[in-house]
């Protein structure tokens, strides 16, 4: 599922990467834990034609000035939101990971659990990584 949003610096874009494997999506750590008051989504983030779980989202820090968030969808997949500003952010979602996202304010990826993150890349959460 491909969600972007474009301000008017700059035009992020979104690519989300399904696996063909057949096999189920793994977990994510970074989900898992208790909210805290960092954790809501900004009120402009949309998810459009996504069935979002309320309450599901999780802050899982800062790269180099962008914020972060996951968030669980409906299908039981995953949502990553890149947020730089309220005008120039964006979002990928998947049933299946990874989920790649990228554009101006850099690019991310997520994985499940037990997963190899991208060659290269540095850790930003347990699920999560800048490339």
């Amino acid at each position: 599922m491909l969600i972007r949003r474009a301000g008017t610096a700059a035009v992020l874009t979104t690519a989300t990467t399904v696996l063909a494997a057949c096999a189920s999506i793994g977990g994510f750590s970074d989900l898992d834990r208790d909210p805290q008051p960092n954790d809501p989504l900004p009120e402009v983030a949309v998810f459009e034609g996504v069935e979002i779980v309320a309450n599901s989202s999780r802050s899982v820090g800062t790269h180099e000035g962008v914020e972060l968030w996951l968030v669980r969808t409906a299908a039981d997949g995953v949502c990553l939101l890149v947020y730089p500003d309220e005008e120039d952010w964006a979002a990928g979602c998947s049933d299946r990971g990874p989920v790649n996202v990228g554009g101006p304010a850099g690019s991310f990826t997520v994985v499940p659990d037990g997963e190899e993150p991208p060659e290269s890349a540095t850790r930003v959460s347990e699920n999560v990584f800048a490339r």
